[in-house]
């Protein structure tokens, strides 16, 4: 009888408890993506007050070709990926990676309560 009980105890509780976990979970990934959100943020804002100067104004327009009367643009070509101009072009929102590295008993709590994430 007392297994009985033991056992219809946990099986009414799995819901309550699977949803709560799972609510837990997707907070826990949503603070996650939130502070990669205020960093990317932060990055931005710094460039936006170094294009508010002079010099940023003038680094910008260099790095999109523009060159100052009396001046003559070279072309440099074969140069490897990383020291070519990069685009200006903001990242989108999906394209924030937030690491999902969970210890052991996490991964395993996942599997239990059938989390899939994101």
């Amino acid at each position: 009888v007392v297994a009985g009980l033991i056992v219809a105890t946990l099986v009414l509780l799995y819901g309550p408890v699977r949803d709560l976990y799972i609510a837990n979970r997707r907070l826990a990934v949503l603070q996650a993506t939130y502070e990669a959100l205020l960093v990317e943020n932060d990055s931005i804002r710094g460039e936006l007050e170094a294009l508010q100067t002079r010099e940023g104004i003038e680094n910008e327009a260099r790095e999109r070709g523009f060159v100052q009367a009396g001046e003559t643009k070279v072309i440099v070509e074969g140069l490897p990926e990383e020291l070519q101009a990069q685009d200006g072009a903001v990242a989108a929102v999906a394209d924030i990676e937030v690491p999902d590295e969970q210890p052991w008993y996490i991964q395993v709590l996942d599997k239990v309560f059938a989390y899939e994430g994101g």
